[in-house]
């Protein structure tokens, strides 16, 4: 039997809630897993650091909606792609554990952008992608 607490103490409240939600569909038992629970743990810090890692490269930068480089149409495609995904599991049928692993998906193509050579407009979306999610981590950063 697992203890939850230990957990909790061990990798945080936000690891445990994930795996719960990501392990699968709520209606069915869940199917406890050390690498589950790791791999969320995981996927928490990389959207921490990736959070962290770009806050200089953002900062003083304008935030944008407007995609005009194709660089920056695909990011815009694939976020949106991602938001309509991610709506439509959780409102049908409380699929989260689907839209976790397309949040996961987005925050991969989000890793492969190389700040210091994406156009402006691409790092204004991308700055626009990041302060929510940094609001979601409870982080207070200052892009």
């Amino acid at each position: 039997m697992v203890d939850p607490d230990e957990l909790i103490a061990k990798m945080g409240a936000d690891t445990a809630r994930l795996f719960t939600l990501f392990a699968g569909p709520i209606e069915k038992d869940l199917e406890w897993s050390d690498k589950g629970v790791e791999g969320c743990y995981r996927f928490l810090g990389r959207v921490f650091r990736l959070a962290m890692n770009s806050i200089e490269e953002l900062q003083g930068l304008a935030a944008k909606d407007e995609a005009t480089s194709d660089e920056a149409k695909k990011l815009q495609h694939l976020m949106h792609k991602t938001i309509q995904n991610v709506t439509y599991d959780i409102e049908k049928d409380f699929h989260y554990n689907t839209a976790i692993s397309f949040m996961m998906e987005f925050v991969n193509a989000l890793y492969l952008i190389d700040l210091k050579k994406a156009q402006n407009d691409t790092r204004g979306l991308l700055k626009n992608v990041l302060k929510p999610w940094s609001s979601c981590c409870l982080l207070l950063l200052p892009i």
